[in-house]
């Protein structure tokens, strides 16, 4: 539409100016043209169309500055992302080399303290003093104060004279077989010494808190979603919109790994039951649907916080059952055990073990680690 800042006069009309333009010839006329020649066609002012065209100009220049901001604090998220993804795992690798240079160290005391052990069960200073006073009272020496004796007191009977020679002998014998067995006690103290050291350091290692050295233990963050709020390091959710209803639904970033059992900690940071509702908080699986986002439906597998009781729910029943007149209150902690070879849910409340909760899950649909918030300002975290 080129013609539409066509001006001057008409190429017809010379008298007559270009006002109007047609749009069924795509050309610029003046009135005579438009009464005469293009009387049936459609027709509009050239003004009018040049602030048509301007106002779809402004338009695209806004919506083009809308959609470069929206890139903006898109890229501006990822990178974010970037970077804290970048900072968490370099503090797993931080944190992994601290506990075992802990654990290294604890092994390298340990030794040095089973080696001094060793040397001083071994100190032989006593027993080689012992040692060196027998040796001087040889058999030749014994053999001399005999002749001795024999010269000194020959009115002395000879039999008895040998009969002490003999006691001395057997006294010599009975002296080193205390010493052989001694001897031998000492190793088996020694194997007992080393079987003990070893069986802690194993100890130590299956005792050890550190989850690192636990393979079952699931490693995940909360999504970002609706109603709530993350921390950075998207460990702790808290519910900060919608009021008190089941409009508050968290999903773990990680679903549940086929055929391995997978275990995971959440504490209630705040748990507040403002509301009075019976469930109140849920703590459980799931699959990753529009319906979980939504509300609360029997579509999970979930540990009820109750008002005042610990109650079990199955997520493809209705019934559920109370487990304890137990309430729950701030800082509890539960364990969440999830068997996905055979579809089996668990849970223990600050390390007591409530049992089996759900069975025959089904483990063929993609599950994800879920908790449902009722009550505004509750908060939970990942351990």
């Amino acid at each position: 539409m080129n013609n539409i800042y066509s001006e001057g006069f008409c190429s017809k009309h010379n008298e007559y100016k270009n006002e109007l333009f047609c749009l069924t010839e795509n050309k610029a006329i003046c009135y005579k043209c438009a009464y005469h020649d293009c009387s049936n066609h459609q027709k509009k002012e050239i003004e009018t169309l040049k602030n048509e065209k301007k106002n779809i100009y402004i338009s695209n220049i806004e919506n083009l500055k809308l959609l470069t901001e929206k890139i903006k604090k898109e890229f501006e998220e990822l990178k974010f992302e970037y970077e804290e993804t970048k900072r968490l795992k370099n503090k797993l690798i931080q944190d992994i080399n601290i506990k075992f240079n802990e654990l290294i160290n604890f092994i390298s005391e340990l030794k040095s303290k089973l080696i001094i052990k060793i040397e001083n069960f071994f100190n032989t200073n006593d027993y080689q003093n012992k040692i060196n006073k027998l040796s001087q009272y040889s058999l030749k020496d014994i053999t001399e104060e005999k002749n001795l004796k024999l010269k000194k007191w020959n009115e002395l009977n000879i039999n008895s004279m040998n009969k002490e020679i003999l006691n001395i002998e057997n006294d010599l014998k009975k002296i080193n077989d205390i010493i052989q067995k001694k001897e031998k006690k000492k190793e088996q103290n020694l194997l007992s010494i080393n079987e003990s050291a070893f069986i802690k350091i194993i100890n130590f290692i299956k005792e050890s808190e550190f989850e690192f050295f636990n393979d079952n233990y699931l490693y995940f963050n909360f999504q970002k979603g609706e109603n709530y709020e993350l921390s950075k390091n998207g460990k702790i959710a808290t519910k900060n919109k919608s009021g008190n209803s089941w409009n508050c639904t968290i999903f773990g970033d990680t679903k549940l790994p086929k055929n391995k059992i997978c275990k995971w900690k959440i504490r209630l940071n705040k748990f507040s039951m403002k509301s009075g509702n019976f469930w109140d908080i849920c703590i459980g699986v799931g699959p990753y649907s529009k319906n979980n986002l939504n509300s609360y439906n029997n579509n999970c597998w979930s540990f009820i916080c109750g008002c005042s009781k610990l109650s079990i729910k199955s997520g493809n029943e209705i019934n559920y059952y109370f487990k304890e007149n137990k309430p729950l209150k701030e800082g509890d902690i539960i364990e969440i055990t999830m068997n996905m070879k055979i579809g089996e849910l668990s849970f223990s409340v600050n390390g007591i073990n409530y049992g089996i909760a759900s069975k025959n899950i089904p483990i063929d649909i993609e599950l994800y680690p879920i908790v449902l918030i009722n009550d505004l300002q509750e908060s939970v975290e990942i351990l």
